[in-house]
């Protein structure tokens, strides 16, 4: 409306205090006592009893704070906590050391066969994966806030990782171990940075179909890098599903028939003990298959001499000792060399780096809400960060949070990150003592070790629940599925990213856009659809929009509005900003030409219910002044009000004619006609008195097959 037409409603004299009893704060009164309306006549609800100012709750915590004086024992206590870990600054030795110790046992003792089957994941020998279960376990330890996560080597992250690596060079060689370290040394400089600059919420730009699709084909793809190993076959390598299939069957003809009936034995040993772990859980005991399988597959190893007399390769020879420093930047040396190398370890080292944080933080998440403490977002990227950064000087590659590890630190009744700690000194025993006897370890048992573990990663439960709750979430899904299929693991999370983000945008771009109507015996409004018995007023249009306006979707809402005034004739158009958290520059250019065009056709436009943001905005644009301050209300059902109010004496109705008593008659026999057929489809039910319980599920609504032929 214009600047002159909005002017000329505020000058028009209103009854105030006629306007004030029919308000909403008289009607809405389903939870007061029919006193309160004798004892306050004008319709005010009066302060509760429960009820104080919030300048007065502001007053009293000034001279709380001022009363109190500064303990600097205290307070270096409580900075000491946010940046120390917690058993260190309290543990309390009584209640969480046993459980500490017995997870920190129990998931080390996982974490050795897995170290080493994740390890054959990125292309390394076995050792490395042993290298990679120590050192970061210790440096997360000291620094991360989660107190059940274990970091280490996890399936997903190992093959991403050999998907960078083998960009740059060749599985076996030196050059390739070189250039995993470097790589390591990338994603922890990135992670921290990404830590210090509080770039966690990074984390949400991946939606969990998206994530659960990419999850879902990364297990097949890992499952697939695992068949050489199980079949005792030596394919060439590739970089695709699709790839890794054809070249599989190509040299299939040359299959160790013995190498597979062990890894077959195992991957059945394996899902019964995973079985039998989800019956015990609630006993608290965890029996380590991984462990089992590591102890049988060495026995099989040394008494059947599987390596000499039945071709079965073995993990072979591995270096006793803790890791030994190295210089993970020397594969980077000198920079002009190795520049090409550089730029693509770089990008493949962001993606490690966004993925291997949002695989931590949903773990830790997940325990954290679990236990009700606080989870510090940006010191977990730090951490992880740090655990990947020093873990490169020690011969580490990439690790993450590992899910299924975490699981177990739980159940074996974890409570500090001193599990953790632990951990790493049952790892470092390993290397001191075990290693000539992981030396007769059939590969065919870790290749089980992995496909058992990935098993997890295809969750077809997760695939039901997203086409029951949301089907149009499937399409996210079948994206981040599909490209990571064709495309490999680096590109299905471009293409995951990227759908998460094109999903979100299209669905601003066309919100619900919904008319409503009030609910009988109430001043509440819903949508007509969902309520066919709600009240409408003629010529007048009710509407609200359910998202923020800006740039991509006011145009959509400028169509919508039209069609609305041409389809319903509309004088008055009444908005509902509820929903509308933020508005940009675009969004008020386009909607001051809206008020405009409005005025012109002498509509009636009000709005109600406008956040505090949203009104800053609208004063600083001129909207304020352009729709009239008389046209802006505080609840949804004055503005409804003052809407009736301006018809009757705004838009003065003309006498009725002939003419437009024919057409009014033609009109109610057209609703009579429309009302019958609805009520012959049971899309309508007479009950217009009926009344409606605050309680909203207590209210009837219509299904979603109705509201599609209604709106048909």
């Amino acid at each position: 409306m214009s600047k002159t037409h909005g002017n000329q409603i505020e000058m028009k004299t209103l009854k105030t205090s006629s306007f004030k009893r029919t308000s909403s704060f008289q009607r809405s009164n389903s939870f007061r006592n029919s006193s309160d309306s004798d004892s306050n006549p004008d319709g005010f609800l009066e302060r509760r009893e429960e009820e104080v100012s919030f300048e007065e709750v502001l007053l009293k915590r000034r001279r709380r704070n001022e009363s109190k004086k500064r303990n600097w024992k205290e307070l270096a206590l409580k900075q000491a906590k946010k940046v120390g870990p917690m058993w260190l600054i309290r543990y309390n030795y009584k209640e969480w050391l046993l459980g500490d110790v017995l997870a920190g046992i129990t998931v080390g003792v996982v974490a050795v066969p897995q170290g080493m089957a994740y390890s054959i994941i990125v292309g390394l020998d076995p050792i490395y994966g042993l290298y990679s279960s120590f050192i970061p376990l210790l440096v997360f330890g000291l620094l991360g806030t989660s107190r059940e996560t274990s970091v280490g080597p996890f399936a997903l992250i190992s093959l991403l990782a050999s998907e960078a690596l083998g960009k740059v060079a060749t599985a076996g060689t030196p050059e390739y171990v070189q250039f995993a370290f470097l790589l390591t040394f990338i994603v922890g400089i990135m992670l921290i940075l990404m830590g210090l600059f509080r770039l966690g919420f990074l984390v949400n730009f991946m939606s969990n179909p998206v994530l659960e699709g990419f999850q879902f084909a990364s297990a097949l793809v890992i499952g697939s890098s695992q068949l050489k190993y199980l079949f005792g076959v030596h394919p060439p390598r590739a970089d695709t599903f699709h790839g890794t299939m054809i070249n599989f069957f190509k040299d299939i003809h040359h299959t160790n028939w013995k190498t597979l009936c062990i890894g077959i034995f195992f991957i059945v040993f394996l899902l019964a003990i995973k079985e039998i772990n989800k019956h015990l859980a609630k006993r608290k005991i965890f029996i380590p298959g991984p462990l089992l399988v590591l102890i049988i597959g060495i026995l099989l190893g040394w008494a059947l001499d599987l390596d000499v007399k039945h071709h079965v390769d073995l993990v072979g020879e591995i270096p006793k000792g803790p890791p030994s420093p190295s210089n993970p930047i020397a594969a980077a040396l000198p920079i002009s060399d190795g520049l090409e190398n550089l730029q693509i370890l770089l990008w493949q080292g962001l993606i490690l780096s966004v993925v291997s944080f949002m695989l931590t933080i949903s773990v830790a998440k997940k325990y954290s809400e679990e236990r009700k403490y606080e989870l510090n977002v940006n010191q977990e990227l730090i951490a992880l960060g740090a655990s990947n950064l020093v873990g490169s000087f020690f011969q580490g590659f990439p690790v993450a949070g590992s899910l299924s590890r975490t699981v177990v630190n739980v159940t074996s009744g974890a409570r500090t990150q001193l599990s953790g700690l632990i951990s790493a000194v049952i790892v470092l025993a390993s290397l001191f003592f075990l290693t000539s006897i992981l030396a007769l370890l059939p590969m065919t048992c870790l290749a089980a070790i992995v496909i058992v573990a990935v098993i997890g990663l295809a969750n077809t439960d997760a695939i039901i629940d997203i086409w029951k709750i949301k089907r149009t979430d499937i399409a996210l899904w079948s994206v981040a599925f599909f490209s990571t299929l064709a495309l490999g693991i680096a590109n299905g999370i471009i293409w995951s990213i990227g759908a998460s983000i094109v999903g979100a945008i299209y669905s601003e771009s066309k919100p619900p856009i919904v008319i409503l109507g009030r609910l009988p015996n109430s001043v509440t409004y819903r949508s007509i659809m969902r309520f066919p018995q709600a009240l409408v007023i003629p010529r007048m249009t009710i509407i609200r929009m359910d998202a923020s306006l800006f740039f991509a979707n006011i145009n959509f809402l400028k169509d919508t509005l039209y069609s609305m005034r041409i389809k319903e004739r509309t004088r008055c158009i009444v908005m509902d900003w509820s929903s509308v958290n933020d508005n940009d520059y675009t969004a008020c250019r386009v909607f001051k030409m809206m008020v405009k065009d409005l005025s012109k056709d002498n509509i009636i436009l009000l709005l109600s219910s406008i956040k505090g943001q949203v009104r800053d905005v609208l004063h600083r644009s001129g909207l304020v002044e352009e729709i009239g301050t008389r046209n802006i209300l505080w609840e949804l059902d004055d503005a409804v009000q003052q809407g009736l109010i301006l018809m009757k004496e705004i838009i003065p109705q003309p006498e009725a004619s002939p003419q437009m008593t024919e057409e009014s008659e033609h009109t109610t026999i057209n609703l009579e006609e429309n009302e019958t057929n609805l009520e012959d489809k049971g899309l309508l039910t007479h009950e217009p008195e009926e009344e409606y319980s605050p309680y909203v599920f207590e209210n009837h609504e219509t299904s979603e097959n109705t509201r599609k032929q209604m709106n048909t």
